[in-house]
């Protein structure tokens, strides 16, 4: 949201896209290899890998889809 009077940075329309793409995809990718790693154990309760990964992925699909994301950035650098 931006304040009355206040001007956005012109940066802002593609700087916040691709953060929130290469933050969410960061998130899912090393927690995906956290629970491949501790094996079936990583979806029990005594590791707090599976919650870690339920909530990567709610952040991935919250964010803002991958795929949208993508094609966003790359409308707004005219590709």
């Amino acid at each position: 949201m931006v304040r009355p009077g206040r001007r956005q940075h012109p940066e802002f329309a593609t700087a916040a896209p691709l953060a929130k793409l290469i933050a969410t995809e960061a998130a899912y990718t090393v927690t995906r290899a956290s629970i491949q790693l501790l094996g079936g154990i990583g979806f029990t309760w005594e590791h707090d890998a599976h919650r870690y990964l339920k909530r990567a992925t709610a952040n991935r699909l919250l964010a803002g889809d991958p795929v949208t994301l993508r094609r966003l950035l790359l409308s707004r650098a005219d590709l």
